[in-house]
């Protein structure tokens, strides 16, 4: 018997996405498979959209949350009903990806074969260039506290192709083990949006687990469809979580602040990133605000 598995996909104003990638899903060939999709406080009708689609297809069901609790806390909403539905496997894709057939069988066998596997993933390829490398794997470099993606931007012509251990595992796609649930239980959410993958990949080696890179299971991402990189909302929690996770998982490596200082200096004088913004997130971290991101009287960003 295959053991049962959950796929969680969180939906917030992406219901076009997220129908896509139930699609691609139910290609799938692996059997033993519920999708739970958590519509995130959404104001664009996606919860009726998404109803509306699913209506008589047994293996997915819909959760619809009035408010957005950010991207852990709405996978968190999936994983407790996984749990309660007595998934062994707990899977977290990006609801704007599609996936390729046999991309769930690679993943679980991975994670059956090794005992101290916690989080499985696989390669991870551009949808509108699908011969086109986004995630290979991992690394975080920690002079700048920066999670690099093994491969990105290279043509896939096989030379990412190994099964291996890997440094960070994006949660564009996170395969959880039942003995990573157990043992660092669920993702963080006062980061709110961003970094909180690195922080899970961070809380998951401490527990003494494995991250796994599997090249065999592929997945294709549209790459932030909910959200533009270089918003001001998105420059916000990434600068400001960036250093929130660097304070709590290495402190004492003083040369990061140097290089990460040169590096938002870069980004501004560059014109590509907001100095408000940034100094709004550096403020806030410094203040220790954690969640989503709150204002003052009279402040904008």
């Amino acid at each position: 018997m295959e053991p049962k598995v959950s796929i969680i996909l969180v939906n917030y104003n992406g219901w076009k996405d997220t129908i896509e990638c139930l699609e691609s899903l139910a290609q799938a060939e692996y059997e033993n498979l519920g999708v739970i999709v958590v519509d995130n406080g959404s104001t664009d009708g996606s919860a009726v959209r998404i109803k509306e689609y699913i209506e008589g297809k047994t293996r997915v069901s819909l959760l619809i949350s009035p408010v957005n609790h950010g991207f852990s806390g709405g996978n968190n909403q999936g994983i407790r009903a996984a749990i309660q539905a007595g998934a062994e496997y707990i899977v977290l894709l990006n609801n704007d990806t599609v996936v390729k057939n046999d991309f769930l069988t690679y993943a679980i066998q991975t994670a059956g074969d090794d005992l101290s596997a916690g989080i499985v993933t696989g390669k991870i390829l551009y949808y509108s260039e699908p011969d086109t490398i986004w995630y290979a794997g991992g690394s975080l470099l920690k002079r700048s506290g920066v999670a690099i993606h093994k491969g990105y931007g290279e043509a896939d012509r096989g030379q990412r192709d190994v099964v291996e251990e890997t440094g960070f595992v994006t949660g564009c796609f996170m395969v959880l083990t039942k003995a990573c649930i157990e043992r660092v239980g669920f993702l963080p959410e006062e980061y709110f949006l961003y970094c909180e993958d690195t922080a899970y990949c961070h809380e998951v080696l401490c527990a003494g687990l494995k991250l796994i890179y599997d090249y065999r299971s592929v997945v294709y991402h549209k790459i932030s469809a909910a959200a533009s990189r270089d918003s001001r909302g998105c420059i916000y929690y990434s600068v400001r979580n960036t250093l929130l996770v660097h304070k709590k998982y290495d402190s004492g490596n003083w040369l990061f602040y140097v290089f990460y200082t040169y590096f938002l200096i870069k980004q501004v004088l560059s014109g590509r990133w907001d100095s408000r913004t940034v100094a709004k997130a550096v403020r806030d971290y410094r203040q220790q605000k954690t969640g989503k991101e709150r204002y003052e009287k009279g402040e904008k960003l």
